[in-house]
């Protein structure tokens, strides 16, 4: 089994982001990575992401709300309801928000609602965000989430690393593990692995009991694949979570690589499907 915690389906608001519409934008990024770009993507079709989801044996997508791409949260609700089982979604929202709001919202859609966690994206650059400065996961604005997801017990997944964040000042991991010290009962997920820090992130995750790591495409062959790959077969075989990243990379495509990158025959169940399992809690066939 296979559970991908990083997709975003060509459904509701992220039809219109850059990532879907621009595929100009989409072949340049793609190349980088020596992978095409999906045939879904370009026609933006949920029909042909379903199916190149079941060719790529993918059982479940874990969804970003992402505020960022102006994503409601009630879309999400959509989706779970259009095609049940197949999605497990975290409610996004934002720190640059008024504090009442982004409680309000988690506990609407998440305390009260059907998703099981909750997505931030503070270190993004005004390119991703416009209008909306960046800041450090550390910055006291976002405290009061971290304390309401710690509080109610969901997990936080953090957009943390890759081109997306607007300066390595805003993505020090320090600051993670700062946060991950502070609030030691709230599970944490770097969506991106924190790259370029692939070796200090899997530090980090071995010390703090409450780090997880989905390195997605920055696993896939670039500068920051030897590190995530030693970490699931050393050090941190339980805290790697594979992410396809779609529609940065086709689904199929990413399995293939996540398959061949190096990863124990023995530790590949736990990266594909059981530690993902264990943070939604999911059934987890050992």
């Amino acid at each position: 089994m296979i559970i991908d915690f990083r997709s975003r389906p060509p459904y509701g608001e992220f039809k219109n982001s850059y990532i879907m519409s621009d595929v100009d934008f989409m072949t340049q990024f793609a190349a980088r990575f020596n992978m095409p770009v999906a045939e879904s993507v370009k026609k933006q079709s949920m029909e042909l992401y379903i199916k190149e989801m079941d060719e790529a044996k993918i059982d479940i997508g874990v969804i970003p709300g992402r505020k960022c791409f102006g994503l409601k949260n009630a879309d999400l609700v959509e989706l779970m309801e259009l095609y049940p089982g197949r999605f497990i979604c975290f409610a996004g929202v934002d720190p640059h928000d008024p504090t009442e709001e982004s409680l309000a919202e988690i506990d609407e859609y998440v305390v009260n609602g059907p998703c099981t966690g909750v997505v931030i994206e503070p270190c993004l650059s005004e390119n991703e965000a416009p209008g909306k400065p960046p800041m450090t996961v550390d910055d006291p604005r976002v405290h009061p989430i971290y304390e309401k997801c710690q509080e109610i017990g969901v997990p936080l997944m953090i957009s943390f690393g890759g081109l997306t964040n607007a300066a390595l000042r805003y993505m020090s991991p320090i600051d993670i593990d700062n946060v991950a010290e502070k609030y030691p009962d709230l599970t944490i997920i770097l969506a991106h692995g924190g790259c370029p820090w692939a070796d200090v992130m899997c530090w980090i995750a071995l010390r703090r009991a409450n780090v997880y790591i989905s390195p997605d495409i920055y696993a896939m062959g670039g500068p920051g694949t030897v590190g995530y790959v030693a970490g699931a077969n050393q050090l941190v075989p339980e805290k790697i979570l594979f992410g396809s990243a779609y529609p940065m990379t086709p689904m199929k495509e990413a399995v293939v690589r996540y398959m061949g990158i190096g990863i124990k025959e023995e530790n590949l169940p736990k990266v594909m499907y059981q530690n993902a399992a264990r943070i939604l809690g999911l059934d987890v066939e050992e």
